[in-house]
């Protein structure tokens, strides 16, 4: 989460990795006491691009190189 934010959290801050969600719940000082994680679902699949063209970036959303 600091390297992802670059800084030191605030409660509330949230980081997105893959399809997972963490959100900052609680601080002790500078430390992250507890932190929720929350699986976000799949894009509908309307918004995923396709074709022949189309890579998959790291998120695992499709993108055109």
């Amino acid at each position: 989460i600091y390297t992802a934010l670059g800084r030191v959290p605030v409660v509330g801050d949230q980081v997105l990795f893959e399809d997972l969600q963490f959100t900052v719940e609680s601080l002790a000082g500078r430390r992250i006491k507890k932190v929720r994680v929350r699986r976000t679902p799949p894009p509908p699949a309307e918004e995923v691009e396709h074709g022949k063209d189309a890579a998959r970036n790291g998120n695992g959303k499709r993108v055109k190189p």
